[in-house]
């Protein structure tokens, strides 16, 4: 008797260990572009490029740009504006604009994304020849959104 509730119990446990930590595609903004600059002053700007899992959405992609003092920073307040949470762990491309790349030390701007486990390190580092904004917010009539090249 006690081998089978014990083996009930083992059964039990290994079924439920992937449950805990689930997330719904459609609680979360999967960020698959995300592009780094600065603007005339030296602000970090930060926007980020994620599709939309909604059947009533006509518009299947979601781009949004902030102005903020780090990464990690411009983070939360993507979390503040957009429909989800964002998740890093599908980005695709990280564009990096011409006057960051000026910078001496512009690398140091991709430390969180090699920091946080939940974020992929495989991701393209793309250097952009001019402002980051005119490519993240191109958008074609007759080609597919961005982050699908």
């Amino acid at each position: 008797m006690k081998r089978k509730v014990l083996c009930c119990i083992l059964l039990l446990v290994f079924l439920m260990t992937g449950c805990f930590d689930q997330r719904n595609v459609e609680d979360v903004s999967l960020t698959l572009i995300l592009g780094i600059d600065l603007d005339p002053n030296d602000n970090l700007l930060v926007y980020i490029s994620s599709p939309v899992f909604n059947k009533e959405a006509k518009i299947k992609e979601e781009t949004t740009g902030v102005k903020s003092a780090t990464v990690r920073k411009a983070r939360d307040k993507f979390d503040a504006t957009v429909m989800a949470l964002t998740a890093g762990s599908k980005t695709q491309v990280i564009l990096v604009g011409k006057r960051l790349l000026k910078q001496k030390n512009w690398e140091i701007y991709l430390d969180p994304f090699y920091r946080d486990p939940k974020n992929t390190v495989t991701a393209r580092v793309v250097a952009v020849d001019g402002p980051v904004s005119d490519v993240i917010f191109y958008s074609p009539k007759d080609k597919p959104r961005l982050p699908i090249y």
